[in-house]
């Protein structure tokens, strides 16, 4: 798998369709019928009608050039994303889609966020997190486990390189499964790893989102 998202980084755009099949749910680590149900939901939506949604939302922020992320009690995260581009995945992308992104500049976001619930693919579910990130990378976590496994990865694997917000009405809890959690509306994610594929500079065999789906504030700095 790492092999072929290494090949897909270098083209210019690609499709990923995901069949809800019994087949295809052994990947997502949910019982069959709950992620056929999930997918067929996901896919069942007026995509005119989101598309629409995520280019409102992109000009909503596209003026501004920083950010600031507010979660939890006291956690911001500052984002710089002069010279970037926001992009929309709204059925020509991922499927299921449903995001709005954008690779912030890889040495400016500083700060913390917090995750009341995180999941961390191949590694597991953990509560009320916080994640401390300084010159782009993540550094820290409040969680031993977490720090653990980012202490682990190799310096580009840990660059904060994507700032999202899921768009998809019918996306609507977290399940852990990131292709679905990362469009649930209302939520946001960051990931880690590579980013070269959709404007960024850091190059990584991985790509790794963390979703957050409780109350935040992504706010211009003026």
């Amino acid at each position: 798998m790492a092999q072929l998202f290494s090949a897909l980084m270098k083209s210019r755009r690609f499709t990923q369709v995901r069949i809800p099949t019994e087949a295809n749910a052994e990947e997502s680590g949910l019982p069959p019928e709950d992620y056929m149900n999930r997918m067929e939901k996901a896919y069942h939506i007026d995509y005119p009608m989101l598309n629409l949604k995520c280019e409102q939302k992109i000009k909503q922020f596209e003026k501004y050039h920083q950010f600031i992320l507010r979660t939890g009690a006291d956690s911001e995260l500052f984002f710089d994303l002069t010279g970037r581009t926001w992009h929309i995945d709204a059925g020509d992308g991922d499927w299921p889609c449903g995001e709005v992104y954008i690779a912030p500049n890889e040495t400016q976001t500083r700060g913390t966020v917090f995750f009341d619930r995180l999941f961390i693919e191949d590694v597991g579910e953990f509560q009320n997190v916080t994640l401390f990130i300084e010159e782009g990378m993540v550094a820290h976590s409040s969680n031993d486990e977490v720090k653990k496994y980012m202490d682990s990865l190799p310096a580009e694997d840990k660059v904060v390189c994507e700032l999202g917000l899921g768009m998809n009405p019918n996306v609507t809890e977290l399940c852990g499964y990131t292709v679905l959690d990362e469009k649930m509306s209302d939520s946001f994610h960051i990931a880690i790893g590579a980013n070269n594929m959709f404007g960024g500079q850091n190059k990584s065999s991985r790509h790794t989102d963390f979703v957050h789906s409780g109350c935040f504030r992504l706010q211009p700095v003026k």
